[in-house]
């Protein structure tokens, strides 16, 4: 997958921190969808295409600032089956 693939799985999904706050309210929007996903170097991070190595994926809020990692969004990683040499 690329990163086009990952930011597309970004529909529907909102910022936990600051969607019950009185300031994101008066604002209405928490909406993460159509950010611009952020990465680096990470072991523990998504295998890209483009990447040599594996990425740390993430979007920043817009309204309080946030960190959201794909996987605390519960954006899974893609699946790949084992080589068969």
């Amino acid at each position: 997958m690329n990163i086009q693939d990952y930011e597309n799985q970004l529909e529907g999904k909102e910022c936990r921190w600051c969607k019950d706050s009185s300031e994101s309210k008066r604002r209405n929007n928490c909406s993460l969808e159509g950010l611009r996903i952020l990465q680096y170097n990470h072991d523990g991070g998504y295998k890209v295409d483009g990447f040599e190595k594996p990425q740390w994926l993430y979007v920043v809020c817009p309204n309080c600032d946030y960190q959201w990692s794909l996987q605390k969004l519960g954006i899974a990683q893609q699946i790949n089956p084992p080589d068969t040499k």
